[in-house]
């Protein structure tokens, strides 16, 4: 593995090194001794990497201090749902164990982003699962979470079970792509479920609920002392403010409102260039719905 990445570092141009790399292992703790010996294998070389994990990283302190130190930035977790009646459903026990909100406070201390997967329009999901998803992710302080519509893929367990109970409502795969409801909800109608779904993304990001988690982020110690200083450096700060300024004049008028408030916070090396792009590329992708 550390040979491959050192390829993969010496396959970019004089002046475009690869230094990013994901892993794609669903759950790169499930080894936990492979894992020790993995991060401390990649600290000498300087990459940043994000990776997949199970929610019971965040009781991994040691494993979470190597991860750090090696270079990662980022860590995909599969929540899934907030409620216990679906995670017993979908056999992810595990899951109901954890306090996610305190899982994601002990990841993020470690300066470590998660990436919090949720899935709505499982068989116990009523109407009032947007709102509730949409308050947890805001006490949470949850910063990068990642919503789908439940889909049943051909070959799972699901789909099977969808179809003898005549749920599929079409085998138009183009639509399998967990953002159109292609099944027959349970506790509402399809058309609750995609209306439902659209509108929490747009609300989660909006450029309202942005600030108010980037905010958080910068007012407090959201995660603790590996990432007071961006290593971003200023001529790339100011490139990025010039594209900002460009975009300030546009139609996009809570975009606009949006820079006005954030441009002074873009030379704060204590501000992550990266979590600002982030934050208003999902902003777009919500209004692409």
């Amino acid at each position: 593995m550390v040979t491959e990445i050192e390829d993969i570092k010496r396959s970019g141009t004089k002046y475009k090194k690869k230094k990013s790399v994901f892993f794609v292992d669903d759950n790169i703790i499930a080894n936990k001794s492979f894992s020790r010996r993995l991060f401390m294998a990649l600290e000498p070389l300087n990459i940043n990497w994000m990776c997949q994990a199970s929610v019971n990283i965040s009781r991994e302190d040691e494993l979470l201090t190597l991860m750090r130190q090696s270079g990662c930035g980022a860590v995909f977790v599969g929540f899934e749902s907030i409620s216990k009646d679906n995670l017993a459903h979908m056999h992810k026990v595990v899951n109901g164990r954890y306090d996610y909100a305190e899982a994601i406070r002990k990841i993020q201390a470690h300066g470590i982003i998660v990436h919090g997967s949720f899935i709505v329009g499982y068989d116990s999901d009523v109407p009032s699962v947007f709102d509730e998803l949409i308050e947890f992710i805001r006490q949470s302080h949850l910063l990068v979470p990642i919503i789908h519509i439940l889909t049943p893929f051909p070959g799972t367990i699901l789909f099977e079970r969808l179809q003898r109970e005549g749920r599929i409502r079409h085998t138009d795969w183009t639509k399998y792509d967990t953002k159109h409801v292609v099944f027959s909800p349970h506790g509402m109608s399809a058309e609750e479920l995609l209306v439902g779904y659209r509108r929490l993304v747009k609300e989660v990001y909006c450029f309202d609920s942005i600030l108010e988690r980037l905010n958080y982020y910068w007012a407090t110690d959201f995660w603790g002392p590996h990432n007071r200083i961006d290593p971003v450096k200023f001529r790339y700060r100011l490139l990025f403010a010039l594209r900002l300024l460009t975009l300030l004049f546009s139609r996009h008028t809570e975009r606009s409102k949006f820079i006005v408030r954030i441009l002074p916070k873009v030379f704060d090396r204590r501000v992550r260039v990266s979590a600002i792009l982030a934050q208003m590329a999902y902003n777009d992708l919500a209004h692409s719905l």
